[in-house]
């Protein structure tokens, strides 16, 4: 996923914030607490818009694997029973939420949540 940094805390600018550099920092540099160079990103100047395109930093992205198996089971010529297992992230890769672009919070730039874990279901239904 795609971000795009927005200016923060100046009045009569335009949404983006102006680009000094290049923000993203190589896949071995990233960290949590790092996801981005934050010195590459600033304010406009009042009555300026920033000069950051659409989309320039990049997101976290995601690594979801989801799986059902399935089995249905005859009770009689009619009627089956169906048994699921669903299995939502089924690896358990950690998915990280999006970094911080708001500089006013002491996270600029850090990746402070992440979507939720493994999640494993059930389910029983009979087809009459």
């Amino acid at each position: 996923m795609r971000l795009t940094p927005s200016a923060f805390g100046v009045s009569f600018t335009g949404s983006r914030a102006n680009l000094i550099g290049n923000p993203n920092l190589s896949r071995s540099q990233r960290t949590i607490s790092r996801w981005y160079n934050v010195a590459d990103v600033t304010n406009p100047a009042p009555g300026q818009l920033g000069t950051s395109a659409k989309g320039t930093i990049m997101g976290s992205g995601s690594n979801v694997w989801n799986i059902v198996l399935l089995k249905n089971f005859h009770v009689t010529e009619i009627q089956r029973l169906e048994f699921r297992t669903e299995f939502f992230n089924a690896f358990n890769h950690a998915q990280f939420l999006n970094p911080d672009r708001n500089g006013f919070d002491a996270t600029f730039g850090e990746v402070s949540q992440t979507r939720g874990p493994r999640l494993i279901q059930f389910a029983l239904k009979l087809h009459y």
